[in-house]
Protein backbone atom coordinates (compact mmCIF):
# COMPACT_ATOMS: atom_id res chain seq x y z
CA UNK A 1 0.00 0.00 0.00
CA UNK A 2 0.94 3.17 -0.53
CA UNK A 3 0.27 6.93 -2.29
CA UNK A 4 -3.54 8.32 -1.97
CA UNK A 5 -5.89 9.93 -3.91
CA UNK A 6 -9.42 11.48 -4.08
CA UNK A 7 -11.95 9.05 -5.99
CA UNK A 8 -15.12 11.33 -8.30
CA UNK A 9 -17.28 11.03 -5.55
CA UNK A 10 -15.14 12.17 -2.73
CA UNK A 11 -13.93 9.30 -1.31
CA UNK A 12 -9.88 8.67 -0.39
CA UNK A 13 -8.27 5.64 -2.31
CA UNK A 14 -5.29 3.92 -1.51
CA UNK A 15 -2.47 2.37 -4.07
CA UNK A 16 -2.55 -1.25 -3.53
CA UNK A 17 0.57 -2.75 -5.37
CA UNK A 18 3.06 -0.01 -7.11
CA UNK A 19 3.47 -2.86 -9.82
CA UNK A 20 -0.58 -3.44 -10.76
CA UNK A 21 -2.05 0.42 -10.51
CA UNK A 22 -5.12 -1.00 -8.16
CA UNK A 23 -6.31 1.18 -6.16
CA UNK A 24 -8.74 0.69 -3.23
CA UNK A 25 -11.15 2.84 -1.30
CA UNK A 26 -9.41 3.42 2.03
CA UNK A 27 -13.42 2.76 4.19
CA UNK A 28 -13.21 -0.29 2.92
CA UNK A 29 -9.46 -1.07 3.77
CA UNK A 30 -10.12 -0.14 7.36
CA UNK A 31 -13.67 -2.09 7.63
CA UNK A 32 -11.70 -5.44 6.35
CA UNK A 33 -9.29 -4.99 9.39
CA UNK A 34 -11.88 -4.24 11.84
CA UNK A 35 -13.81 -7.66 10.60
CA UNK A 36 -10.31 -9.61 10.08
CA UNK A 37 -11.29 -10.94 6.28
CA UNK A 38 -12.35 -9.21 3.10
CA UNK A 39 -15.41 -7.74 2.75
CA UNK A 40 -18.07 -10.14 0.77
CA UNK A 41 -19.71 -8.59 -2.48
CA UNK A 42 -23.01 -7.74 -0.70
CA UNK A 43 -21.08 -5.89 2.40
CA UNK A 44 -20.89 -1.93 1.94
CA UNK A 45 -19.36 0.34 4.25
CA UNK A 46 -21.34 3.32 5.39
CA UNK A 47 -19.99 6.65 7.11
CA UNK A 48 -22.38 7.78 10.13
CA UNK A 49 -21.49 11.21 9.89
CA UNK A 50 -21.59 11.40 5.72
CA UNK A 51 -18.14 12.44 5.85
CA UNK A 52 -16.39 10.45 3.03
CA UNK A 53 -13.28 10.65 4.23
CA UNK A 54 -13.40 10.06 8.00
CA UNK A 55 -12.12 6.64 7.47
CA UNK A 56 -11.93 6.24 11.56
CA UNK A 57 -13.50 2.93 12.79
CA UNK A 58 -15.54 4.79 14.75
CA UNK A 59 -17.20 6.60 12.09
CA UNK A 60 -18.41 3.69 9.93
CA UNK A 61 -20.57 0.90 9.73
CA UNK A 62 -20.86 -2.13 7.72
CA UNK A 63 -23.92 -3.05 6.16
CA UNK A 64 -25.57 -5.92 3.83
CA UNK A 65 -27.01 -4.21 0.07
CA UNK A 66 -30.18 -4.34 -0.06
CA UNK A 67 -31.06 -4.01 4.20
CA UNK A 68 -31.44 -0.56 5.19
CA UNK A 69 -29.48 0.19 8.43
CA UNK A 70 -31.27 3.50 10.55
CA UNK A 71 -27.93 5.10 9.75
CA UNK A 72 -28.69 4.79 6.11
CA UNK A 73 -32.11 5.24 6.30
CA UNK A 74 -31.96 9.01 7.15
CA UNK A 75 -29.50 9.67 4.21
Amino acid sequence: MGSKRMHQHGYVLVKMDAGTGRWKKQHSIVMEEIVGRPLLPSEHVHHINAIKTDNRPQAMVSGILGRRSPQTARH
